[in-house]
């Protein structure tokens, strides 16, 4: 079989065209996405925020509050949420019995219990996720709610 010097020049020009074609494809399939330098650290810091809303949404208040004050305060992987509250129908003991018992009764916590100065503290392993709940003997009853964490 005779094949004529078009016909092969022709041959070896598709075949290089067709592996230059299939090398850019190659190469837009792979190339680097930019990564944003603050990506990771933005990305962990909303899981963070995240799960800390949800265990300071779990703990539930007496129904006769009010809320006074509520902030957020997000500084990267350090994370603290508090919100204060006036308690009108419940005394010092009472506020610190229903807290206490909800925590244990639910399990909100991995560890949790009352330190030297009668405040609630409590720890979650996951995330490590900290807080207490301090309540001041004023008329009426203020509690301070506090859950976060540290970088």
């Amino acid at each position: 079989m005779n094949i004529s010097r078009d016909t092969k020049n022709g041959i070896i020009l598709g075949i290089l065209l067709g592996c230059f074609l299939l090398f850019m494809i190659y190469d837009i399939n792979h190339e680097e996405v930019p990564q944003d330098e603050g990506y990771s650290a933005r990305s962990s810091n909303s899981i963070y925020l995240i799960e800390t809303l949800k265990k300071f949404q779990q703990i539930r208040d007496p129904y006769s509050n009010t809320w006074i004050n509520f902030y957020i305060l997000d500084r990267g992987d350090s994370v603290w949420i508090n919100r204060t509250i006036i308690l009108s129908d419940c005394t010092v003991e009472e506020a610190r019995k229903y807290y206490y018992d909800y925590l244990k009764a639910n399990e909100l916590f991995y560890k949790y219990g009352i330190n030297t100065s009668n405040n609630i503290w409590f720890e979650h392993n996951l995330y490590d996720i900290e807080g207490g709940i301090r309540i001041e003997n004023t008329k009426p009853v203020q509690v301070h709610v506090n859950i976060g964490r540290y970088s």
